[in-house]
This record gives structure tokens, sequence and C-alpha cells, in this order.
């Protein structure tokens, strides 16, 4: 849970599953939106539904956002003026498809190109490049 009063800060709450994570955050962030501080809650984005459930279950949540580290992130690069689309795995293999059949002049099914795909990722997560 990020805050912005007195100063920005991070609080992080740890636990076993159904020792009070949830309910505790629910409650620190309204108490602080309360007080006109913006919370920026991060959670899981498998979490985020239940946690906005809890949230509007306990009143009104003006001032309180639940989003995750990814959304944090891009907007962090947003101002940096960083930020590049993103292409998610299915288009990334729709494009290796497409450079693929202009290069071997053949149609290339979803299967070779997903191999592809991931042979260039590995590559670049290795940091090889290609010699002029």
């Amino acid at each position: 849970m990020l805050g912005s009063e007195p100063k920005p800060h991070l609080e992080l709450l740890i636990g076993p599953a159904g020792s009070g994570k949830t309910r505790s955050a629910v409650k620190r962030a309204l108490e602080c939106a309360k007080r006109g501080q913006r919370v920026i809650v991060l959670t899981l984005p498998n979490q985020r539904a239940q946690f906005l459930e809890r949230l509007a279950a306990n009143g009104p949540s003006l001032g309180v956002e639940v989003t995750n580290l990814q959304n944090i992130s891009y907007r962090l690069l947003d101002r940096l003026g960083e930020n590049r689309p993103v292409v998610l795995n299915p288009g990334r293999v729709a494009l290796t498809a497409r450079i693929l059949e202009r290069g071997l002049e053949r149609s290339v099914g979803p299967g070779e190109a997903r191999l592809y795909a991931r042979a260039v990722a590995e590559c670049k997560r290795f940091g090889f490049v290609p010699q002029n």
C-alpha cells in the first residue's frame, strides 16, 4: 500500500492465508483516504476484484486506487518518457509468423512461429544480438 502523507511511503503486509491481511489493508486504506491522503493498493492481478469487493463492502472508497505493480511500472515509464507499446505473447507469435512467412516465402503455422518467438526471447534474455 502506497501512501502520500505526511510524505510518500510504503506499507507492506505479510502473513499466511486467513491472517487478516486484506481486512487490515482495507481498514488502513479507508482510514488514510478519510484523512485526504492518496492511497494506492498494489495487489496481484488475480486478487484485485476480491479486494475491490471487500473495499466496497466497507463504504465509500474515494481516494483509494487498487492496481498492480505492472500498471505502476507503466506509469513510471510514461512519466520518464520511456514507455513503449507492450506486445503480449499472442501478438508476438503473430508478428513472428508474419516475418517468417515473408522471409521463407511459405505459410508458417502457429506452432512453428511460437518456437521461433521463444527462441528470439531467449536470445534477447541472454544478451545475444544478431551479427552484421
